[in-house]
C-alpha cells in the first residue's frame, strides 16, 4: 500500500512495515489478532484478513501506518460446513470480497458509501474437489478480474467466471500432483501456473476454461517453496 507493506503471521499478528527506504525498512506497528490468520488483501482504505475460525477481520488503513480494526465477521451459521477462512481476495473496487473455506463465499462489503463497512454474505457454494481440511487455501484473480482460481492444499483447483461479482460460475476443476500452494494466471488468461509441495511447477493450458490441459510438470529444486509467479509475457515462471 504505497510506502507501507502489511504482513500476516500465522500466530495472528499483523505487521505494519515502513518501506519508504527499502534498504532500511522496519516494523512500525504490530497488531495482535489473538487467533491464527493466514492471508490478507488490501482494497482501497481497508485491509481484510483471512482470520481462521474468526472469519474476516477488517482494518481501516486511512492512515497506512496505523491500521484500526473496524469489523469482525464470523462465518458460523453462514455456511453449511467448515467456516474456517484461509483464502481471501477482493475486487479492485473493494465492494465484493471472496473467502475460501470448504466453500467459496461472496460478501458485499458496502452499498453506496465505501467508508461504512457492513459485510453481508450474498452467495456461497461448495468447492467440489477441495473438500476436507484445510479446504480452499488461496484465491487468484486475473488482471481483468473476470477469472478466479481457488486452490487448495489438497492438490486441487477450481476455475470460476466472476464477471458477475456476486455470482461466481464454476467452469472446471483440476488436480495437481501434490499439495497446491499458489497459482498465477497469464495476462491473456490462457495459462495457469501452480506450485506444489517439493517445488514442482505445473503449467496448465486453460484456453478452453471448461477443459484445462496440463502441458508441463517440472521439479524446480529440492527446496520447498510456497510462492510462484509468472512474468507478464507468460514465458517464465519464478
Amino acid at each position: 500500500s504505497g510506502d507501507t507493506v502489511y504482513a500476516i503471521k500465522n500466530t495472528g499478528e499483523v505487521l505494519v512495515i515502513d518501506v519508504r527506504n527499502p534498504a532500511t525498512s522496519f516494523v512500525v506497528k504490530t497488531i495482535a489478532l489473538n487467533e491464527p490468520a493466514y492471508n490478507l488483501d488490501v482494497s482501497g482504505n481497508y485491509l481484510n484478513i483471512a482470520h481462521g475460525g474468526k472469519g474476516i477481520t477488517t482494518l481501516e488503513i486511512t492512515d497506512p501506518l496505523d491500521p484500526v480494526v473496524v469489523a469482525d465477521t464470523g462465518l458460523y451459521g453462514l455456511e453449511a460446513f467448515s467456516p474456517y477462512v484461509n483464502g481471501i481476495k477482493s475486487k479492485k473496487n473493494g465492494q465484493y470480497l471472496y473467502t475460501a473455506t470448504n466453500h467459496l463465499s461472496v460478501f458485499k462489503m458496502f452499498d453506496d458509501d465505501p467508508t461504512v463497512i457492513t459485510p453481508v454474505i450474498v452467495n456461497t457454494s461448495w468447492l467440489p474437489n477441495l473438500a476436507g481440511s484445510p479446504g480452499g487455501w488461496n484465491i487468484t484473480l486475473s488482471d481483468n478480474e473476470d477469472l478466479m482460481i481457488v486452490s487448495g492444499r489438497r492438490s486441487g483447483a477450481c476455475i470460476y467466471d466472476v464477471s458477475v461479482p456476486s455470482r461466481p460460475v464454476l467452469l472446471s476443476s483440476l488436480e495437481f500432483n501434490g499439495l497446491l500452494f499458489d497459482t498465477a494466471i497469464t495476462d491473456d488468461d490462457n495459462y495457469l501456473a501452480g506450485v506444489t509441495g517439493s517445488s514442482f511447477l505445473t503449467l496448465v493450458d486453460i484456453t478452453n476454461k471448461s477443459s484445462p490441459q496440463e502441458i508441463s510438470n517440472v521439479k524446480n529444486s529440492s527446496v520447498f517453496a510456497e510462492q510462484r509467479r509468472i512474468t507478464k509475457d507468460g514465458r517464465y515462471e519464478f
